[in-house]
């Protein structure tokens, strides 16, 4: 169980909220409009983010409005992989559409990688409780 209060930050340039945890961070795409660019920017920001020691899981919320196919699906399979590697990412939750998580899920390759699908935050934030508690 996080032991402190979640901070939640807009980040600058990407249309993203950050909730930091104790070990792990919720990051709100629902202001993403699907865009491959701003996706590029919003892992960049993602990579700062996770560099800091200790935060080895997070939970990606999509927008229902968003289709997660061709380039868009092709960039979270190489860019997500690469960035969850560096990161040393070992949790991740993704909250959204049905068909949209398990197209998420189905494009992550990340060794040793936990991972689940969930339709609402709060259960993903309970669920990331209990894998870094």
């Amino acid at each position: 169980m996080s032991t402190r209060t979640p901070q939640t930050e807009s980040v600058d340039g990407v249309p993203v909220e950050c909730t930091a945890h104790d070990a792990f961070c919720v990051w709100d795409l629902r202001g993403w409009d699907g865009e491959l660019e701003a996706m590029a920017a919003i892992n960049d920001a993602w990579l700062d983010h996770h560099d800091e020691p200790g935060v080895v899981g997070t939970i990606s919320v999509f927008p229902e409005d968003v289709i997660i196919d061709g380039e868009l699906q092709s960039f979270i399979s190489e860019g997500w992989n690469e960035a969850g590697e560096a990161a040393g990412l070992q949790h991740l939750a993704i909250v959204g559409d049905g068909l949209a998580s398990r197209a998420v899920k189905q494009q992550m390759s990340v060794p040793d990688l936990t991972m689940d699908v969930f339709r609402k935050v709060e259960p993903a934030v309970e669920w990331l409780d209990e894998q870094t508690g």
